[in-house]
């Protein structure tokens, strides 16, 4: 009857009869592959599965509907505890983003503090290459080279 949950209709029928014995089998007895029908439309699979339980005999009847109810209770207690973690989690990072934003732009501010403080350092250096001291300075320094006098 079902296109994605036939294996699930199978599964509730056999729940339905008395004559089969069920006990616990602590293996794997059945494993599906993640990209398969089922995983391709979560809407339309859910609805073929509730659909499936829905007209079940087995879950027919107040008993299974106080449990399904109970469960679903379970089950939106745990997402709205999920949804408040990453709220949460989420202002944290939002936090350490705006943090890191303000370091990177210090350090940008210092980056182009430190260019223009060594072009300045540059320019003044091609400057003093050009004074008479800084020629004579060059002059002296290659005398004593060609007369064998120490180099510091």
């Amino acid at each position: 009857n079902y296109k994605i949950v036939a294996d699930v209709e199978w599964y509730l029928k056999l729940l339905q009869h008395n004559d089969i014995n069920w006990y616990y089998y602590p293996r794997t007895i059945a494993s599906y592959a993640i990209d398969g029908l089922s995983t391709k439309d979560i809407k339309l699979t859910r609805g073929e599965y509730w659909q499936a339980h829905n007209s079940a005999e087995v879950y027919k009847g107040n008993n299974w509907d106080k449990k399904r109810l109970l469960k679903y209770q379970d089950v939106i207690l745990y997402f709205e505890e999920q949804l408040s973690f990453s709220q949460k989690n989420n202002e944290q990072l939002k936090n350490e983003l705006e943090t890191v934003k303000a370091k990177l732009q210090e350090s940008q501010a210092l980056v182009i503090n430190q260019g223009n403080t060594l072009q300045e350092l540059k320019q003044e250096m091609e400057a003093m290459k050009t004074s008479k001291f800084w020629k004579l300075r060059f002059l002296w320094f290659k005398v004593k080279k060609n007369i064998g006098l120490a180099i510091e």
